[in-house]
């Protein structure tokens, strides 16, 4: 990235903080951010407020969001209804989101009756479940991140419209941000997320 002064990005990845934190963007007004990779670490989410708070002091601040809040830690579900709700924050569509929704949608599809059996077993045996009933998701660390969703399906109103919804990519000034593993072809086809 070329560098910029007055704006701040200070990436988190795969639960790594940066030591060094780069001036990048340039309105004096607001400092940006980026992040990634959150996986449900929750007190990794909230390090990453308090960090920004503190960096951008009274200035006010935005954050994108790179993808991967849910998943692996246990309050993936948590951060997202955060995330989706909090006007500070620009959440791009990871893989996680993406085989999140898979999962939704799947199990939409599923009768009364294999949905009854599946909650079943997920008391019981919730590891064992998920890993016949979504093996993808539960290998990529989806447990959790369903299971707080069970509990409490209405916390986001329209979750599947609203993770549908999350766009692949983001401008801001001259720079671009996506999730790793965006392909040139869903770039091209994709609407990046409104400017803030």
């Amino acid at each position: 990235f070329p560098m910029r002064q007055s704006i701040t990005c200070a990436f988190i990845s795969h639960y790594v903080w940066f030591s060094s934190y780069y001036s990048i963007w340039g309105d004096a007004s607001v400092k940006v951010f980026c992040i990634s990779d959150l996986h449900g670490e929750w007190d990794l989410y909230l390090k990453a407020i308090e960090v920004m708070e503190a960096i951008a002091n009274d200035e006010g601040w935005h954050c994108y969001c790179l993808g991967d809040v849910v998943d692996r830690g246990e309050e993936g579900y948590k951060i997202l209804c955060n995330i989706l709700f909090d006007p500070r924050f620009t959440l791009l569509r990871g893989n996680h989101e993406e085989l999140f929704l898979d999962t939704l949608e799947h199990f939409s599809e599923w009768d009364e009756d294999q949905k009854r059996f599946l909650l079943k077993e997920l008391q019981e045996h919730p590891n064992d479940a998920m890993s016949w009933a979504f093996p993808l998701y539960a290998v990529n660390g989806g447990t959790p991140t369903f299971m707080a969703w069970l509990r409490n399906p209405r916390a986001i109103q329209g979750l599947r419209k609203k993770l549908r919804e999350l766009p692949l990519r983001a401008s801001y000034n001259q720079y671009d941000m996506c999730h790793s593993g965006c392909s040139i072809e869903e770039w091209d086809s994709s609407t990046p997320a409104p400017a803030n």
